[in-house]
């Protein structure tokens, strides 16, 4: 009885399995045994600052910023720079340039008379 419901379950994820995210079908696999576990992901290329200072990829951001006029998006810089763009936005310096650079179109209207 125990291995009917088994095989049920086998057959529903060889029905669902090129429907799963990559992700989940490695996870399935390192959790079967198939596959081993995936080590660490890559590091990143900067040292973390001290609190307050200036991290070194900020000026290679802001110069990207400025160059592209603002039409860059954070996650292009971010990616070009090597760091994650979470990283990038919380940055107050970034946020600063980021409202001078990309400031919205004024559109002129006529009032009604």
């Amino acid at each position: 009885m125990e291995y009917e419901s088994e095989g049920r379950e086998l057959e529903r994820l060889f029905i669902a399995w090129p429907k799963l995210p990559e992700r989940t079908r490695a996870a399935i696999l390192v959790l079967a045994g198939v596959r081993e576990v995936p080590g660490p992901g890559r590091r990143s290329t900067y040292r973390r600052v001290l609190k307050g200072a200036t991290p070194e990829w900020m000026a290679v951001a802001l110069n990207l910023l400025k160059d592209s006029k603002g039409y860059m998006s954070d996650r292009e810089i971010a990616k070009r720079v090597g760091v994650s763009h979470t990283t990038l936005c919380r940055q107050p310096l970034y946020q600063w340039a980021r409202r001078i650079y990309v400031q919205p179109v004024r559109k002129v209207v006529k009032k009604k008379q």
